[in-house]
């Protein structure tokens, strides 16, 4: 089975560099799409590339402990041509 395409909503770290208050400093949330290519205790991993075969890029390591929502968009399987492009030439056929 192909990886799921999700949306993860997660608080990220925030810093500033200035006399910035800390009542006035927040994380930020932030929601990623993509391919579910790994998850554990620890991390899930979304992928926001792949390419003609199949392989995954643009990789981003979420700590599971920010996440604050994970939503299934596209359930894991082959995409068909249709899918990703109107083109007869698509490399995904």
């Amino acid at each position: 089975m192909k990886p799921h395409i999700v949306s993860i909503v997660f608080r990220d770290i925030t810093a500033t560099c200035d006399w910035t208050t800390a009542d006035e400093v927040d994380c930020l949330k932030i929601e990623v799409i993509g391919w579910e290519v790994h998850r554990d205790d620890k991390t899930v991993k979304l992928a926001t590339a792949r390419d003609p075969e199949g392989d995954y890029s643009a990789i981003h390591a979420i700590p599971t402990g920010c996440i604050e929502s994970t939503t299934i968009l596209l359930p894991g399987r082959a995409l068909k041509q249709d899918d990703l492009s109107d083109s007869e030439d698509s490399a995904y056929s």
